[in-house]
């Protein structure tokens, strides 16, 4: 035991939190803007741009919860990194050349777009979108609690406070420029980490050669776990909260031009489906072993601690800090963005100026990260409630409103403002209601139904105040 608690793995987490501190406090210089803070003022190369997309998809739900879920559900986690996958190479070639051009980096500043100025609407899909972020912290810093415990020794809950604040005031610092710097370092960790893992788990298991149906079974490999039905729903999920994702359009605003965002785009695209891959076969790997895992979480320290060199450890230990931080930084990034642009200078204090808005975006992030710190030391159980329920929401709330307000001219305001709290309110209670959330495999499908309902009926019943067809308003077409 002594030797996993080694002082390499302590010498390489003060490193990394050193490097940490170092780029928040460069970053915090090139931050003299609100837009600095925001969207690095739109001066971010191919570099940048590739490896924080690539960085805020790939968190710790890919090096610790994917694998678990690979070792529960097999090919099931492939449906996960799937839907991300493909509404990347949606973004990049549907919406990324739109939005540079408009400059548009939070969602609800889309939507103003379609629908002109509307505070029902503006604090509606920002609450949607810090809820949702907020959710993708505290998982982080979850991950970060499990890690510290397994590879440090130390209790959950205190690597979780201590990673936690290192997270806010690294975000609070540097803004978006910071966060692309680390990114870059972060993602570089994360890969060598992966790789590490994954050479060892193949040499280990004579390369994958008990992964197959007829050892563990076909419905590892069919995506038939837990049932069609929730892979279709996660499937879903992923795509929807993915294709308006507010992180991506950031970065898009954040690129110097249109080529660097999509390059981008498509690293990222490809990515998060090889990670879906990775997970699949570790997880698998650990299963065809015989390991018996009480949590799913735990299914990657069983592969690290059985399988990688104890003074390896350290590797993988940098790997799941970087994956943890480089999220969690990217998602209190946009939730302050969030309520610093769109709630107080769009509806509480309209005149705000340039400063005000910086710090309103600095405090907001603070009270955002405590409040993430506080239900990160809560059931595991309740997380994962959390962020399926802010997924849902964009699915229901958000996903119709911007389709049908970009491509459908008869598209209104009404239909918007009914439809983002109603598609919401129903992805949450088929979500959570027992009984419902069985018949469709979770809340994004019927969701989904019922927002394209509410926005096609209402719209049409109110088409004489039609605002719709945004994307052709203007000469710019996407090629």
């Amino acid at each position: 035991m002594k030797g996993r608690y080694s002082m390499i793995n302590w010498a390489v987490f003060l490193a990394f939190i050193l490097v940490t501190a170092l780029v928040g406090h460069l970053a915090s210089k090139k931050v003299v803007s609100s837009d600095d803070f925001i969207s690095a003022g739109g001066s971010l190369g191919p570099l940048a741009i590739s490896c924080t997309l690539i960085a805020t998809w790939l968190g710790t739900g890919s090096l610790i919860g994917f694998v678990g879920t690979g070792y529960a559900y097999g090919s099931t986690v492939v449906a996960y990194t799937a839907g991300s996958c493909v509404a990347a190479f949606a973004i990049l070639f549907f919406f990324s050349k739109w939005t540079k051009r408009k400059n548009i980096a939070t969602i609800p500043q889309w939507l103003e777009y379609i629908y002109g100025k509307n505070k029902w609407v503006d604090a509606f899909s920002a609450c949607c979108y810090v809820f949702m972020y907020c959710s993708w912290t505290i998982g982080c810093a979850v991950g970060c609690g499990t890690m510290c415990n397994n590879l440090l020794g130390i209790p959950s809950w205190l690597g979780a406070v201590v990673c936690c604040a290192i997270i806010v005031a690294f975000s609070m610092t540097g803004g978006m420029y910071a966060v692309a710097w680390m990114d870059v370092f972060q993602q570089i960790i994360m890969a060598v980490g992966m790789l590490f893992l994954f050479c060892f788990v193949a040499n280990a298991t004579g390369w994958f050669e008990g992964v197959n149906a007829s050892n563990l079974g076909a419905e590892y490999f069919n995506f038939s776990l837990p049932s069609r039905g929730y892979v279709i729903s996660i499937t879903l999920t992923y795509f929807c909260g993915n294709l308006f994702g507010q992180t991506y359009y950031q970065r898009v605003a954040a690129s110097r031009d249109l080529k660097t965002a999509r390059i981008g785009l498509a690293s990222g695209g490809i990515a998060v489906l090889l990670v879906g891959l990775y997970c699949m076969f570790v997880g698998l790997s650990v299963r065809a072993a015989g390991a018996e895992i009480a949590v799913t979480d735990d299914t990657v320290f069983w592969a690290i601690h059985n399988w990688m060199p104890s003074w390896m450890e350290c590797i993988y230990l940098v790997a799941i800090l970087g994956a943890a931080f480089s999220t969690a930084d990217s998602a209190l990034n946009s939730a302050s963005s969030n309520i610093a642009s769109d709630i107080y200078k769009n509806i509480i204090n309209p005149k705000a100026t340039d400063a005000q808005v910086m710090k309103m975006a600095r405090i907001a992030t603070l009270v955002l990260g405590l409040i993430c710190l506080a239900m990160a030391l809560r059931p595991i159980s309740m997380l994962v409630n959390i962020f399926k329920g802010a997924q849902v929401c964009i699915v229901g709330g958000i996903f119709w409103p911007i389709i049908l307000g970009m491509f459908w001219k008869k598209a209104t305001l009404k239909g918007a403002i009914c439809t983002i709290p109603i598609g919401a309110l129903t992805g949450i209670i088929f979500e959570f209601t027992p009984g419902l959330n069985t018949i469709c495999g979770g809340g994004a499908i019927p969701a989904c139904i019922v927002g394209f309902l509410v926005m096609f009926l209402v719209s049409l019943f109110t088409c004489k105040n039609a605002c719709g067809g945004a994307y052709y308003r203007d000469a710019v077409t996407q090629k």
